[in-house]
Order: C-alpha cells, then structure tokens, then sequence
C-alpha cells in the first residue's frame, strides 16, 4: 500500500475530526435535530469547507456508521476471536461486541436510537447500507455456531437463529443501558450475557464445563 502524501493525511484527518464531531452531535441531538451549519459551526470550520468534505448530511452519518461497523466487524471478525475451542469464540464475540458499544458511547446511542425506536428514518438508506458490513461478522457467527452444532457442543438448532439470539441478546444489554444508566464498568453485564446465551445454546450448562 502506497503511503499518504501528507496533504491526503490532513485530508483523511479533517474526516476523522468531523466524524468524531458529528458523532456527538447525533448522539445527544439525534440525526434529525443536527444541522450542517451546527456541524461545522463545531468542528470550527466554514460552512463551505465543510460542503467540500461532504455533500450532505446524509453523507456524513453514512461515513459515521461506515468507520464504527468496519471497526466493530474488525473486532468481530473471525480472525479476531481465540482460535480452537468454539464457545469460547462465541463468548469472545459477546465480550468483544459489548465491550466496543460501551467504549464507543456515542455511536452506541445512535445505532439504538436507530434500530430500537424506528428514530431518523431519513437516515435508513446510509444505516442499512453500513449494516451489511456488520452482517459480513454475523455471516462469521453463524459458520462458527454450525461447526459448534458438529462438534456435539451447540444444541441442534438452526444456526441462523441461534446467532440472530447471540445478536439480540447482547443488543438488548446494551440498550438497555440507554434507559437504566451506562454503568462503570461492562463486566457484569457480559458475563450476564454470556451465561443467558450459552445457557441456551450450549450442550453444556457454563457452570458445567
């Protein structure tokens, strides 16, 4: 891979920073109540630079949701997760997904503002655009969870429906943090995770092996 001139370095960070704007702007103000002029107005820049940068709002929260699946795919990914063993790849993949949403705070409250309350809707296309880069590590999931039910450790079940459970389960933790208060730390509700999803699809109870 060819190195960035530094001119494309300035360039590539000016994104980075009016991302990392936006980001908290839809966090606190949503989709909707975020303005481009309020969004340059924070990021300091001139309402003409930041049109340079990007065409539309639209195309700022696509760029957004963009950069935070890819990070959290990446994360995901199967060659991220402890090789051998699968139930402890999928209690990797329940640690590794919790423990991103409660790092990246803001982009959490802007994924379940969307996906939860049906908020922003003129904003689905570029959301589900981004979506399907997050599928790619569910699609890894499920090919796990299949070679679980082969080995005799995951209950016979379809494998697409036990990763739709894992992604529910640990979905519906984390938002729920939304209405009861994000807490210090993530580690009770991910074992609390791991113990309720494992319970279910695992041949062995957590507490038996």
């Amino acid at each position: 891979m060819a190195r960035m001139t530094r001119k494309e370095h300035e360039h590539r960070g000016r994104i980075d920073y009016v991302l990392d704007v936006t980001e908290e702007l839809f966090s606190r103000k949503g989709y909707s109540g975020t303005s481009m002029k309020e969004i340059a107005k924070r990021a300091e820049f001139a309402l003409a630079t930041l049109y340079r940068l990007f065409k539309s709002k639209r195309d700022i929260y696509a760029a957004l949701l963009e950069k935070r699946f890819s990070q959290l795919a990446d994360k995901l990914g199967r060659e991220s997760l402890p090789e051998g063993d699968i139930v402890a790849r999928i209690e990797a993949f329940i640690e590794a997904k919790m423990t991103y949403l409660y790092e990246h705070w803001d982009f959490a409250k802007i994924y379940f503002a969307h996906r939860w309350s049906g908020a922003d809707q003129s904003a689905s296309p570029a959301a589900e655009s981004a979506l399907e880069i997050y599928s790619g590590a569910i699609n890894g999931l499920v090919r796990d969870i299949r070679r679980g039910i082969r080995q005799g450790r995951i209950r016979k079940a379809s494998a697409e429906r036990l990763a739709a459970a894992v992604d529910g389960i640990t979905s519906e933790l984390v938002n729920r943090w939304l209405t009861v208060g994000r807490p210090n730390s993530p580690s009770k509700d991910i074992e609390q995770a791991k113990g309720m999803i494992l319970k279910g699809i695992a041949t062995e109870a957590p507490e038996e092996r």
